[in-house]
Parts: C-alpha cells; structure tokens; sequence
C-alpha cells in the first residue's frame, strides 16, 4: 500500500470498543499498525528530504503494541490506541548527557515523536519525560528551551500542537496555576529538578482521508526541529534549530510558489482519465458493516488467502468481494474473503474466484 492509499474510516474507530480483546489486539497488529507505519515511513522520507540529514541516524521507528511472540499474552491486553513514530536509538554509547539514577549511562532516552490512532482519531504527540532518567547537566535543556524560546514557540504555533502543563496545589492555592507563562513554568520544573513537557497536535476525527492525513504529516514535520534538538543535545552534540527553520521556510516558500504555478496553468481535460474514475466509483466499496472486516481477517487467519502473506512480510491486507458487487455480489461474511493489497491489484471485478476455498 502506498501513503496516497491510507486512510480510517468508522470501521476503524470501532474496533476500539469492540469487547473481543484478542479480536482488537489481531487487528490493531494486522491492520492499524501497518498504516500507522507507513504515515511514519512517508513522515521520515520527506523529513530527510526538507532537512537534509538522515533521521535514522539518531532515531529508530517505535511501534505501540509490539506485538512480541515471546509475549503470548499480549492479545489478551485492553488496547485503547495503537502508535507508531520515533525515538531514540537504543545505544549505551549514543547518549553522552543522559544518566539513569543509578549514575550509568541509558541505553534508551525518553524523547519520542509519535502518531496514535484512537477511538477519537488520529494525532501525533512528543515526550519528554519516561524511563527515570535524569541529566549530568540539568541545565542544558532548560538553557535550551530559554535561549530558542521564540523560535520554539512559533514551531509550536505552526505546527498546531499545544503543551499539557502539570499544576501544583500548595496549602489549598495553586504555586503552579493553569495562566503561569512558559518561562515560570519552565523555571519552576528546573527547579524541582523535572523536564516533562508533553506536546500534543490537533486530533483529527473520524472518517480520516488522505488529503487529512498529509496535513497532520506536515504539522508534524513541522514540530520535528524541536524533537531534533532534545536528541541532539542528549548526545552531545550542537543543535540545529535555526538552520531547520530556514529549511522550513524556503519549502514553505516553495511549495507556495508551485501551488501559484498550477493554478496559473490551464485545466486539461481527459476523457479517459474521467471514465476510469467513473467506473472506479461504480465498484467503489460501500463500507463494511463495522466489525465485520475484523470477522472476516479474523477467518483467514489475518493472512492473503491468495499468496498466503502476513503483515509480517510488508502487505496490508483488504476485504475482497468474490462475487464484485457489480455482478451481484451480496455484502455479506460468505462473500468477503482477505487478499492483500498486491493480489487485490491484480483482481479484477471480472474475477470471482473463490481464493479461499482453492486454496
């Protein structure tokens, strides 16, 4: 499946309240996560490409759950989300200014950028704060934030995220109320010696298209110098921040200029090009009644009945129709079998083989 091919639709948001919790853990590792991984795959590509460096040289793609075969038991756990995104790379040697509290230095660093998909929808998210780890400097990421505070604050405001503040309650009047500026804040955790600052983006809702998706790509490509610089400054190195930002600015200027430059040109029409998409609307799939796709997946064994592959060698597997509903073809359990996107390309609604009863 391409990235131009992902979306969630309220089938998607209703396996989240489906009661069968191994049915849920199977299709969140069957079907979410391998979309939630290719909206990531898609987000490095072009991060690489708008900054010019290799994002993989620091980080390494997470994934939420993990889904480990040692761990029998994890499908009978009660997901209520499902992430895929970046963090840290596990290297002992990698994170020169971290430590654990037992004074070694970690093997991971709690700094993660990740997309989430939930019962509400779609949204990216960054920690600061997980694995108890302290720093040999407190004062490195708080100089940080302190020295680039207008800087951060309009990759903040551009990226559509916003900050989850923790107040505290001190003899019934709040020390830290929900209108203190960011500088008291950020002072006030420095001084009780905590970096937690969580970044949440906006939440798309359901149904979810691509064109949606891009946006929220965008805002978190957008957000990605702040992620950048904590990774930097654990490993000991300078930050980029403003040499990222003026990246950012010649793309946004260029991708200005492009839209200018396609709007100025004249529409050409393609007789042919409408009546494919015309006879793609007409065999255009009328949603699956919602938890039936999971039946379905969960049938054939989460598993192309046609090439026999999983999730686990790179597809995404579709509900097919045997008989097209072109020709007839009733929406129901008996009529739907599980091909992945390779041999669904290759089907067509002239086709109605029963794959699963071949094979």
């Amino acid at each position: 499946m391409k990235f131009e091919e992902v979306s969630f639709d309220l089938d998607d948001k209703n396996l989240f309240l489906v009661d069968d919790l191994k049915l849920r853990a199977e299709a969140i590792r069957h079907s979410i996560l391998p979309r939630l991984e290719i909206i990531t795959n898609h987000s490095i590509s072009l991060t690489n490409e708008r900054f010019k460096i290799n994002v993989l040289e620091l980080s390494t793609v997470l994934k939420f759950p993990n889904f480990r075969k040692t761990r029998a038991k994890e499908f009978d756990i009660d997901y209520t989300r499902s992430e895929a995104g970046l963090g840290g790379k596990r290297n002992v040697e990698l994170w020169k200014s971290m430590l654990k509290k037992n004074g070694e230095p970690p093997m991971i660093i709690p700094f993660s950028l990740t997309f989430s998909l939930d019962e509400d929808g779609l949204s990216f998210f960054f920690l600061s704060n997980r694995y108890n780890l302290t720093m040999k400097d407190n004062s490195l990421f708080y100089d940080f934030h302190l020295k680039y505070a207008d800087e951060i604050a309009n990759l903040v405001n551009e990226s559509k995220v916003s900050l989850q503040k923790y107040y505290a309650k001190e003899n019934d009047s709040y020390k830290i109320h929900p209108f203190i500026c960011f500088i008291d804040y950020l002072k006030w955790q420095r001084d009780i010696e905590i970096l937690d600052l969580p970044y949440f983006s906006r939440t798309i809702k359901y149904p979810i298209s691509n064109n949606e998706i891009e946006l929220l790509v965008s805002e978190f490509i957008t957000f990605y110098p702040i992620y950048d610089s904590y990774l930097r400054l654990a490993s000991g190195n300078s930050v980029l921040l403003n040499e990222q930002i003026g990246l950012l600015k010649d793309w946004f200027i260029n991708s200005i200029d492009e839209e200018k430059s396609s709007l100025d040109e004249p529409t050409k029409k393609d007789n042919s090009h409408q009546e494919i998409n015309l006879l793609k609307l007409a065999e255009a799939k009328i949603k699956v009644m919602p938890a039936l796709r999971w039946q379905v997946f969960q049938r054939d064994n989460w598993r192309c009945v046609s090439c026999g592959r999983t999730t686990d060698n790179g597809i995404v597997l579709h509900v097919d129709h045997i008989i097209p509903r072109s020709k007839g073809g009733q929406d129901h359990l008996d009529n739907y079998q599980t091909l992945c996107d390779i041999c669904n390309i290759g089907k067509s609604n002239k086709d109605q083989t029963n794959l699963r009863e071949r094979n």
